[in-house]
């Protein structure tokens, strides 16, 4: 019975709250037990209710309290179930399902409105990692600091999402984003079917459309940070700067969108990082020095009952060429052993097959790597074998592809390899020609050879494509993601 009118008092005082009548919310709830049914989830919804209300009133301060209150039992059971989980890919976020990003949003909202623009930015990123506030500050800090115009994080809600950018110098700016989750995802699949356009019709650009969604999605400060960097002398290679997109933004193509300083676009002028989530950095390995580092390629399978892919057989010939100390493994000899095998290592590994969807279809990451003889290596394998790579390519289609779930980075193969330790990863948003993939590849590899950092070897290979004339859908599929 209890636990019935509790349930009854959260949804009274939901009602209200929708109807603008915020007084009568907190009458609601502070008439019973303020912190809802007595049950976990009940207590974290009651305190968020109140601390909505109380926002609704004006009362921020009170009302920061009551959402950060909520916000901290949310993501200590989000703690607790990481730690349970044994290395298994993760399904769900206890801050996305019992407190909502909505409420994050709301929370990091009134954070800014109360000055604490950078407590904000923390917020979010805590709120898609099992960190604390403070350790997410001090991790978003330092990631500020390693690139020359700052990060960007993003927090997404229901009908209004929020862009915060931290400077280099640890200062940090917030930027109101009038789309809401809906919104967004629309306007990511308006702009992907527009590049998608560009293959048909050459030379086409979807110039007003990027320019529309950039204007809302990039933080004009980015502008000011972008003149600094200039003025205190540009090194040889382009700036670098990491986003850190969340929810209904980690589809959106940035790459293609224009630079905030009206140059080229950002996968162009930019050494860009996607970066999924934050991680501690002693749970990495180091950056790759490509001058030195050694490789594992593994691609082309036979007997596949798929498509062939002499351009992947070409590609993995022109890197061993390319690299002395690269080991090239197609046809036969690329089993689903063989690849598991090279993702346990310490080598860099490089994949160019195809990707398919899971036996089943019930997998959270439903997506697995092609290998000779029908041979498949989904998500829970690769979780299970706990890859701790410099980096790993993905030079296959849609390799960045995956479901999406609520106070966690979407669901995919790549992202589960990051989460086991890799470093980075270099995926596509969809599919590419073989041509062009080859072409990519064989320019990242030999910038990376180069000293090139990731980020700026990949940003040469778009640069590339581009001077061969290839339409933007093939280069802005590129993608650097995690931790630069």
């Amino acid at each position: 019975r209890g636990a019935t009118e509790g349930l009854l008092t959260l949804t009274e005082a939901a009602l209200q709250l929708d109807r603008g009548d915020h007084q009568g919310a907190l009458k609601t709830l502070e008439a019973t037990r303020p912190a809802g049914s007595g049950s976990d989830l009940g207590r974290v919804e009651g305190l968020a209710l109140r601390g909505r209300a109380l926002l609704a009133a004006g009362r921020n301060v009170e009302a920061i309290r009551f959402l950060q209150r909520a916000f901290d039992e949310a993501r200590a059971r989000d703690a607790a179930r990481s730690l349970s989980l044994d290395g298994a890919p993760r399904d769900s976020s206890a801050v996305g399902e019992w407190l909502g990003l909505s409420t994050v949003e709301v929370l990091t909202r009134a954070q800014v409105a109360a000055g604490q623009t950078l407590d904000a930015a923390a917020t979010i990123e805590a709120a898609h990692g099992c960190l604390s506030i403070e350790r997410a500050r001090t991790l978003l800090l330092e990631l500020a600091r390693s690139q020359a115009l700052g990060a960007v994080t993003y927090i997404v809600g229901a009908d209004r999402s929020l862009a915060i950018h931290v400077r280099p110098d640890g200062s940090a700016e917030a930027t109101e984003i009038p789309r809401g989750r809906r919104e967004i995802a629309r306007a990511s699949a308006r702009l992907r079917e527009a590049l998608m356009l560009t293959r048909q019709a050459e030379g086409m650009e979807p110039v007003a459309l990027c320019s529309e969604i950039a204007a809302q999605l990039l933080p004009s400060s980015l502008l000011s940070s972008h003149e600094r960097w200039r003025a205190e002398g540009a090194p040889s290679e382009a700036p670098s700067l990491a986003l850190i997109p969340h929810g209904a933004l980690e589809a959106m193509p940035f790459e293609a969108l224009p630079s905030a300083t009206g140059e080229a676009p950002l996968g162009l002028a930019f050494a860009l990082s996607v970066v999924d989530q934050l991680r501690e950095p002693a749970t990495l390995p180091p950056r790759i020095d490509g001058r030195s580092a050694s490789w594992i390629a593994l691609g082309a399978p036979a007997q596949t009952g798929q498509a062939d892919l002499p351009g992947a057989r070409r590609e993995l010939r022109d890197l061993e060429r390319l690299h002395p100390r690269l080991e090239a493994v197609t046809g036969l000899a690329f089993d689903a052993p063989r690849l598991l095998e090279a993702l346990s290592g310490e080598a860099s590994v490089h994949v160019a097959t195809h990707v398919v969807r899971a036996r089943g279809g019930s997998s959270i990451a439903p997506m697995c790597l092609l290998t000779s003889a029908g041979g498949e290596v989904s998500a829970a394998a690769i979780a299970a074998t706990a890859p701790r790579l410099p980096l790993l390519v993905l030079a296959t289609c849609d390799s960045a592809a995956g479901r999406s779930v609520d106070g966690l980075s979407t669901r995919g193969l790549a992202q589960v390899a990051l989460d086991a330790g890799t470093r980075a990863a270099v995926v596509t948003g969809w599919s590419l020609s073989d041509h062009h993939g080859r072409a990519a590849s064989i320019a990242l590899h030999a910038s990376l050879r180069a000293g090139a950092s990731p980020q700026e070897a990949l940003r040469r290979a778009r640069l590339a494509l581009a001077a061969a004339g290839a339409p933007p859908a093939e280069w802005a599929a590129l993608r650097f993601l995690g931790t630069p």
